[in-house]
């Protein structure tokens, strides 16, 4: 997980009770405004579920993780919003 002052001190923008949106048919571990990003909420709206019906089905189908960590990606991502 990655410190919010990490996050900001990069320049990734932030305000308190937005809404955070994650990639389609990714995990996430939620994102909280505090000390770290945790402390997930599962909100779906109608569209969403299939999707996620579909994302549980291909993760079991193929039965191995992935090449990436989504903590790097999310690092990555912070970063590359930073040198813009």
């Amino acid at each position: 997980m990655m410190s919010l002052d990490v996050l900001i001190s990069a320049g990734v923008p932030w305000c308190s009770s937005r809404i955070c949106c994650h990639f389609p048919r990714a995990y996430h571990s939620g994102f909280s405004p505090e000390y770290y990003c945790g402390d997930a909420a599962d909100m779906a709206n109608t569209e969403s579920s299939s999707v996620a019906r579909e994302a549980a089905i291909h993760s079991a189908a193929i039965r191995c993780p992935p090449m990436v960590s989504r903590f790097q990606l999310s690092y990555d991502l912070a970063v590359s919003l930073c040198s813009r």
